[in-house]
């Protein structure tokens, strides 16, 4: 049974050990996203991310030791459902469209992680927690960008993918 979430100090780790989760299952995610796709930019922003990715699963751990605790995921069960549509929805998809398939679900990805770390941003604020409120500013400025780039590989695909549609 998890334990109960009493004070702000509780949040926080809380948020931490879910942003661990989240950023392990997203590590393991990103090569299989980029491994799908034939779009050189798409794959490109994947694996720019991926590294990104990599120093958030550190800056977590490290937050996490800062704060007394061992670096423990917390399992989201928002992550996980991102995850499945994921795999579900693949299957579904015109090969042709797949580019833009996997650009829209990572853009998903980061909306979730934005939302994380501005929510831990809030938290550690009020609490004053430096090393989670510097972790939460940077990641999230590295989710911002992330989700900018992915977010123009998305128009252009979809504007490639009409354009190729009202010529055929």
């Amino acid at each position: 049974m998890s334990q109960a979430v009493q004070t702000l100090d509780d949040m926080v780790r809380r948020q931490l050990g879910e942003l661990l989760f989240a950023e392990r299952r997203i590590e393991m995610l990103l090569p299989q996203l980029a491994e799908g796709t034939s779009d050189a930019e798409l794959v490109g922003t994947l694996e720019r991310h991926l590294d990104d990715t990599r120093a958030h699963v550190q800056n977590v751990e490290e937050a996490l030791q800062a704060l007394g605790e061992h670096p423990e995921a917390r399992r989201s069960p928002a992550v996980e459902g991102l995850e499945r549509e994921l795999e579900h929805d693949v299957e579904e998809i015109a090969p042709h469209l797949r580019d833009l398939f996997y650009a829209t679900r990572a853009m998903r990805l980061e909306h979730y992680e934005i939302a994380a770390y501005s929510s831990l941003y809030a938290v550690a604020g009020a609490l004053g927690e430096k090393k989670a409120l510097r972790l939460a500013r940077r990641s999230l400025e590295d989710e911002e960008h992330a989700l900018r780039a992915l977010g123009q590989t998305a128009e252009r695909l979809a504007r490639n993918a009409a354009h190729e549609a009202t010529a055929a």
